[in-house]
């Protein structure tokens, strides 16, 4: 130490010691902190160290999150394509199929139609345009439960019409009835409709089953409504909206499911006009209104009718008739058979009475001839109607009807037999809809 070779003074040697050993305390101090910095920076770096470590690893984890997730994103826009393609697809073949549905069902309904007028209509003889219209609408609304009217002149066949709607009804397998409104005085048409008590009235010696009660749950044909009593229509249309009548004379009230067709060679209007006929009773049987065309209007249809009511009295004659002169059937077609079929088969059984060989011998004042003029193609008068006017006016009136209503127990789809549905794309069809 220095102040040892120095002149010894004991002040500056304790200064001196003192300054030594401060210095060696700050030293040590020093050091300590230096030690204790460095564990600090040790531990610090080691931490950053792990969080480096662990960010790394995150942006790795991220980095392949992203990177699948790029992948899933690939895959789903492809998946994306590939299904809007099939959809597109789907929906190209779906419009297809609609298309060849319609045009099958359309076809269907085309050959129902050829079905039902060629094998279904059996009693009825004839193949011109205005009867195969016809014909056409009584298969159609036959199914159905709706009112029906045939109009017509006397002998153009409204019977034969009125059982082939009903033939071919779900109602073939109940009885068919029919009242001929003219037949009777207007004294007993109640009691033929509606039946009476035993006691009712001078005459009436035992209680009678009326013709409405007899056709339940079948049809019953009201031939020649027109000569019904206006007394008598009251009570007809209470029957047809209510479904139950009396008995004349009898107290207890009878319910009745029947199917209503009525026939007249009468103009129901003029009848309503002239205060003869009621008026709602004819909006209530007038919802489908068929006119059948007279046999001067099917003046095609005559020799096949000929051959017909040749053969039928044949049979019933015995005779063997295989030939009909053509001046005979020349005559027949030039004549316009005011009275129609019935005239038709009344003179062929005249005709057939006389006959002797195998030709028909038709006498010369067979027929009352009109002017003789050549034969010419009737077309349909201007009241006959296409089948899809048929169809519109009575889709419209059954809505009238039911105020518009389709579903339900009392809706149009239920009166006119048809799926709702099916009701609703008819509509669209014959553009009908209900009126603001």
């Amino acid at each position: 130490m220095d102040y040892i070779s120095k002149p010894f003074e004991v002040n500056e040697v304790l200064v001196r010691v003192d300054n030594h050993l401060a210095i060696q305390a700050a030293q040590e101090e020093v050091r300590q902190l230096n030690v204790e910095l460095e564990n600090r920076v040790r531990q610090r770096t080691q931490q950053l160290t792990d969080a480096v470590g662990r960010l790394e690893r995150e942006v790795s984890r991220r980095q392949q999150a992203e990177a699948e997730l790029l992948r899933y994103q690939s895959e789903l826009e492809q998946r994306v394509e590939e299904r809007t393609t099939a959809l597109r697809v789907s929906e190209q073949r779906f419009a297809q199929t609609e298309r060849e549905i319609e045009q099958l069902v359309q076809e269907r309904q085309y050959l129902q139609d050829e079905l039902r007028a060629a094998c279904r209509f059996d009693d009825i003889v004839g193949s011109c345009q205005a009867l195969t219209v016809v014909l056409s609408t009584v298969a159609r609304v036959a199914e159905t439960e709706t009112t029906v009217m045939i109009q017509g002149e006397s002998g153009t066949g409204k019977e034969l019409i009125a059982r082939a709607l009903h033939t071919n009804s779900a109602r073939r397998d109940r009885p068919f009835i029919k009242v001929n409104c003219g037949a009777f005085p207007s004294s007993l048409v109640e009691s033929e409709l509606f039946g009476h008590e035993k006691g009712a009235f001078t005459g009436a010696h035992e209680r009678r089953v009326g013709r409405f009660e007899l056709a339940n749950g079948g049809t019953l044909f009201l031939d020649e409504i027109g000569e019904m009593p206006l007394e008598v229509q009251v009570k007809l249309l209470r029957v047809i909206q209510e479904r139950e009548f009396e008995r004349v004379g009898g107290r207890d009230t009878l319910a009745v499911d029947v199917r209503l067709i009525a026939a007249t060679h009468r103009d129901l209007k003029q009848e309503v006009e002239a205060g003869r006929f009621r008026e709602d009773l004819y909006y209530r049987i007038n919802v489908f209104p068929i006119e059948l065309p007279p046999l001067r209007a099917r003046r095609e249809d005559i020799p096949l009718l000929v051959e017909h009511f040749v053969a039928k009295h044949a049979a019933k004659l015995n005779k063997f008739v295989t030939m009909i002169p053509a001046s005979a059937m020349q005559a027949l077609c030039r004549y316009d058979w005011p009275g129609n079929i019935r005239e038709l088969e009344n003179v062929i059984e005249r005709a057939m009475i006389l006959t002797t060989g195998s030709s028909l011998e038709l006498t010369p004042n067979a027929l009352a001839f009109a002017p003789e003029r050549q034969p010419v193609a009737q077309p349909l008068s201007s009241s006959a109607q296409t089948l899809e006017e048929v169809e519109r006016h009575y889709l419209q009136t059954v809505l009238e009807q039911c105020q518009w209503v389709i579903n339900g127990p009392k809706g149009a789809a239920e009166i006119a037999g048809l799926h709702p549905n099916t009701l609703r794309h008819r509509l669209q069809k014959l553009g009908l809809s209900r009126p603001e």
